[in-house]
C-alpha cells in the first residue's frame, strides 16, 4: 500500500517540531503531536469472499459463479487527547465500505470508548467526539484510507491495497475553536502565498492582464489569500456568524499546513483548497489544463489530480486563472484593477467562480446601470448574474429515402444564485483581512 501520508512531510523531522514550536495556539501543537503519533497507527480494509453469478455462454446453465475478495469495510484511527492528564488514546473504528447513502453506519472496535459521529462523511470533513466512560476527551486527529474517485467503483481487495493512500488529518471542530489557532492559520496562508509569489517573480513570468507587469505582481497577497479562506467558506454556516464562519477555515490550515483542504472535492467535482474543476471535452479543454497550458512556463503540475492536491500548485494556478480572466475584459476593467484592485476583482473573482459568462453579464449590468462598487455594501440585484443560455441540439427526421439532420436551438434564462454569495463572502473577507494584517 502506498504511504503518501497527507501530513507535512515527516512528522518526526525538525521541519515538523520547528512548526510546533513556533505556534501561538496549544491546540495547534497538541494536533501536530497527534497527527505525529498517528504514523505509526494502522489501518486497514476488510474483506470478504464475494460469490457473483455471471453470465457463461459455453455453460449448460447459462451461467457460472465467480469468487473475489471484495472490501466491505475499512478500520480507521482516532487520536483523543485527554487535556487534564494530557494523555493521548487510540480509538479504532469501523465504517463499511463503500458508505451506504442515508444513516452513517460505524462501529467502535476499541473497548471502554464510545463514539458518536457529528458530521462529514468523507476523510476531510469526518467529525467524531469521543467518550472515555463518561469523560470526553478531544479528537485531534483521524488517520483513514483514502481512495481518489476515479477508483471507489472498483472495491477488489488487492486493487484497492494498493491504491489506497493513508492520510492523517484534522478537520475543524467546535470543540477544537480557538482565538490563537486562526492567527496560526492566516500566517500559515499567508506565508504560502507570499512564498508563490516569490516563485513566480524569480522566473519573471509577465501578466496577460496588466502588460508591463509581471505575474508576481498582478495580485496582491491579500486577495490570493482571500480566495483560499473563500473557497472554503460555507455559505450556511457564512448567513449565520461571519466571521466564524471564516475563523474556522484559518483554524484548518493551522492545523493541517500544506495538506490543508487537498482532498475537497465538491458537488460539482471542483476539488483542492482552491476548489478548481477539468471538466473538459473532445471540443475543449477544462478548466485547468487550459491553465496549465496558457501558462506553460509557470511549471504547472499537469495532472489534475496531483496538481489540485498541492497548495502551492493550487496558489500559482489560482493566480494565473484570474489574470487569465481579468485579460479577457475591456480596458476599462483593467484599469479599475490598476488603480483599485479590491473593486474590480469582483469581475475576475466572478469568472473564477461562475465563468466569464456570468462575469460579463455583471459587467454589462454596473456598466448599463451606472451602479457603483462600494465595498461595505455590494448587492446588486438578481438581474445582474441572469443571462441567457443558447444550446442546440440535433434531431433526425426522415422525409422519403433520406434521414435529415435538423439543429433545434433552446434558448434558457439562467440565474446565478452562488456567484452573489461568492463575492458577498470576498468583500466581507476583505475587513477580516485588514484587521489580521496587524498581527501577522
Amino acid at each position: 500500500m502506498k504511504k503518501a501520508l497527507f501530513i507535512f512531510a515527516l512528522f518526526v523531522s525538525f521541519l515538523v517540531f520547528e512548526t510546533i514550536s513556533t505556534a501561538e495556539s496549544l491546540i495547534v501543537k497538541k494536533v501536530a503531536e497527534a497527527q505525529a503519533l498517528l504514523q505509526d497507527s494502522e489501518v486497514s480494509f476488510e474483506a470478504q469472499e464475494i460469490r457473483t453469478r455471471i453470465r457463461c455462454s459455453k455453460c449448460k446453465s447459462g451461467f457460472t459463479y465467480k469468487t473475489e475478495e471484495k472490501v466491505v469495510a475499512k478500520q480507521s484511527v482516532l487520536k483523543a487527547w485527554d487535556p487534564d492528564e494530557d494523555k493521548f488514546y487510540d480509538v479504532s473504528i469501523r465504517i463499511p465500505y463503500p458508505l451506504p447513502d442515508g444513516n452513517f453506519i460505524f462501529s467502535t472496535l476499541t473497548k471502554g470508548f464510545t463514539v458518536e459521529h457529528v458530521y462529514g462523511r468523507y476523510v476531510g470533513k469526518f467529525n467524531f467526539n469521543v467518550f472515555f466512560g463518561e469523560k470526553k476527551l478531544l479528537v485531534l486527529a483521524g488517520k483513514h484510507l483514502w481512495v481518489a474517485p476515479e477508483f471507489r467503483d472498483n472495491l477488489k481487495y488487492e486493487f484497492l491495497n494498493e491504491h489506497a493512500e493513508e492520510v492523517i488529518y484534522t478537520p475543524f471542530a467546535d470543540d477544537l475553536y480557538d482565538k490563537d489557532a486562526v492567527l496560526d492559520g492566516a500566517k500559515f496562508l499567508r506565508s504560502e502565498v507570499i512564498l508563490a509569489l516569490e516563485d513566480l517573480r524569480a522566473k519573471k513570468i509577465v501578466s496577460r492582464a496588466l502588460p508591463g507587469k509581471l505575474l508576481a505582481d498582478f495580485a496582491p497577497w491579500e486577495y490570493l489569500f482571500n480566495l483560499g479562506v473563500n473557497e472554503q467558506m460555507d455559505h450556511q454556516k457564512f448567513d449565520n456568524d461571519r466571521r466564524r464562519t471564516a475563523e474556522e477555515v484559518l483554524i484548518e490550515y493551522a492545523f493541517n499546513g500544506e495538506q490543508s483542504f487537498k482532498l475537497a472535492i465538491s458537488s460539482a467535482s471542483a476539488r483542492g483548497p482552491y476548489q478548481f474543476t477539468d471538466r473538459g471535452n473532445s471540443k475543449a479543454l477544462g478548466t485547468y489544463s487550459t491553465v496549465v497550458n496558457a501558462y506553460e512556463e509557470v511549471g504547472l503540475d499537469p495532472d489534475f489530480a496531483n496538481g489540485t492536491r498541492d497548495l502551492q500548485n493550487m496558489i500559482k494556478s489560482a493566480i494565473c486563472l484570474l489574470d487569465m480572466e481579468l485579460a479577457k475584459f475591456p480596458s476599462d476593467v483593467r484599469a479599475l484593477y490598476a488603480k483599485d484592485y479590491r473593486k474590480a476583482a469582483i469581475y475576475p473573482s466572478a469568472a473564477y467562480n461562475g465563468g466569464y459568462g456570468t462575469a460579463i453579464t455583471l459587467y454589462s449590468w454596473i456598466k448599463k446601470n451606472n451602479y457603483e462598487i462600494i465595498l461595505d455594501n455590494f448587492s446588486p440585484p438578481a438581474a445582474a448574474f441572469t443571462y441567457v443560455r443558447t444550446s442546440v441540439q440535433y434531431r433526425y427526421v426522415k422525409r422519403g429515402k433520406k434521414t435529415l439532420k435538423i439543429a433545434v436551438r433552446s434558448v434558457k434564462k439562467v440565474v446565478n444564485t452562488e456567484t452573489p454569495y461568492y463575492l458577498k463572502k470576498q468583500m466581507y473577507l476583505w475587513k477580516l483581512i485588514d484587521e489580521l494584517k496587524g498581527q501577522l
